[in-house]
């Protein structure tokens, strides 16, 4: 009788497979992990979601000059941005973002911002010192003396006594933003030129109201002699001589009620003085 082979069955061993496993995962671990997410949902919401986070105090430090209530206004409008990430909250509030505002606005240094919890923002620097005004399109800025606008000011804040004011003739400002802060984009020699006219105006007793015009396309600065004429000056001359030639004019060609008279004194053609 023939053999049968399909009715046998043939297992190699080696290749036998090998049954998985499978395993539970147990009650205990189960508990851990969703206490893991409990405990990890709870500490989300106790520090990103509780208003006892939410920002309420804001202390400025270093501020003479400056007003804060400029800085107030701009740690403001970021509080109340909309966004996903909530800015009111004190973990989530971008220190970077509002030092580069307050820098885009402000040239200070040693800019800080400390969070102090749980729900009050330091915010220190230091005034770097103005040595004039910039006037122009009647805006008032502290300038120091590489032209760096340090702050806007009020027109009523403004000490001419204090500070001699540089106006912009022109209609075009000079303030452009450079780097972190803005500048007027003015030479220095302006400034330079109208700190030591008005020192030397003290020092001879010649009232001025210090405040000097500028038309930098005509490289060209004014004065005006108080009850008195404007006194044109070339600022690519050298000062000194410019104003000797006004002191020598004042005391020995002019008196007082001539120099009433006169609209201007022109300086800034050399040795030639030009009156009207």
């Amino acid at each position: 009788m023939p053999r049968v082979y399909s009715a046998r069955s043939y297992q190699n061993p080696f290749f036998n497979r090998r049954r998985k496993k499978i395993r539970r995962i147990s009650l205990k671990i189960k508990f851990l992990i969703a206490l893991v997410i409990a405990l990890i949902a709870g500490l989300t919401w106790a520090l990103f979601f509780n208003a006892y986070f939410l920002i309420g105090h804001v202390n400025i430090e270093g501020s003479k000059l400056i007003d804060q209530n400029k800085i107030y206004h701009i740690i403001d409008q970021q509080l109340q941005a909309s966004g996903f990430f909530n800015q009111q909250n004190i973990f989530i509030f971008s220190k970077s973002r509002a030092k580069k505002e307050i820098l885009n606005n402000f040239n200070v240094k040693d800019l800080r911002i400390n969070k102090n919890l749980p729900d009050t923002l330091v915010i220190s620097f230091t005034e770097k010192t103005p040595v004039a005004v910039w006037l122009e399109n009647e805006n008032y800025y502290y300038i120091d003396s590489d032209c760096n606008v340090l702050s806007q000011v009020d027109s009523l804040s403004v000490d001419a006594t204090r500070f001699i004011i540089l106006e912009n003739e022109l209609n075009d400002s000079l303030i452009s933003q450079s780097g972190e802060g803005r500048q007027v984009s003015l030479a220095t020699e302006y400034v330079l030129f109208g700190l030591q006219a008005s020192k030397w105006a003290a020092q001879e007793g010649i009232g001025i109201n210090n405040i000097f015009k500028i038309n930098q396309l005509e490289k060209t600065m004014r004065m005006q002699i108080d009850a008195g004429p404007h006194v044109y000056f070339n600022i690519d001359n050298d000062e000194q001589t410019q104003l000797n030639k006004l002191k020598i004019l004042l005391a020995e060609k002019l008196n007082e009620n001539e120099l009433s008279k006169l609209n201007y004194i022109d300086l800034r053609f050399g040795d030639k003085i030009f009156l009207k």
